[in-house]
């Protein structure tokens, strides 16, 4: 048993603990606040997708420079998560889905941006975009065995989805959820201890 001292410095050690957890945001606050910054980012990155629509592939090489950027924000952001979560936040696991659902978050930034671009600003620019992948696609050759009217409906239905710019905007959702996860996975793996103050 505890001397009263001891038990009354226990307690006030516990009491603090519970008090700075209670003030920390919460692992969904946080991902939605980092996930706003990002997205952000990503909103500005795509406006020189939107530029290079209208000029001949100027803008295209400051749009995959600023990908660089999106790597040291994500960085930056994983570094930051861990260095504010106190008892959490310890797994990589862990950093790894906060930056995956940061980047959910972020998506929707970036898929409000590529609906206008697709829907308003520049409706052919989705289908310039997908129109070499539909022309290799009616190219292909009905494999032995298959009938060739069933290969065609094959085709329409593969060219119907694909084609489908809400469905692209959706699989870039996902698609940056799991480039999250996984460069959060990497940058957990190589980044130094961070130490919590």
């Amino acid at each position: 048993m505890l001397p009263f001292g001891q038990k009354r410095r226990k307690q006030q050690q516990i009491d603090m603990t519970e008090k700075i957890e209670e003030e920390q945001p919460s692992f969904m606050q946080l991902a939605m606040h980092y996930g706003a910054i990002l997205g952000v980012f990503w909103l500005f990155k795509y406006l020189f997708v939107i530029g290079d629509g209208f000029t001949n592939h100027v803008f295209i090489f400051l749009f995959y420079l600023l990908n660089v950027g999106t790597f040291m924000l994500v960085y930056y952001i994983y570094i930051k998560y861990k260095s504010t979560i106190v008892g959490q936040g310890k797994k990589l696991l862990h950093g790894a889905l906060f930056i995956a659902l940061t980047c959910f978050f972020a998506s929707f930034f970036e898929g409000l941006i590529m609906f206008i671009h697709y829907k308003f600003i520049h409706p052919e620019f989705f289908q310039n975009m997908i129109s070499p992948y539909i022309e290799m696609v009616n190219k292909f050759p009905a494999p032995e065995g298959v009938d060739t009217a069933q290969f065609d409906t094959i085709k329409k239905t593969y060219i119907g989805i694909f084609s489908n710019s809400a469905l692209y905007i959706v699989s870039n959702f996902m698609g940056n959820t799991i480039l999250g996860f996984i460069l959060a996975l990497l940058i957990g793996a190589i980044s130094p201890k961070v130490n919590n103050n």
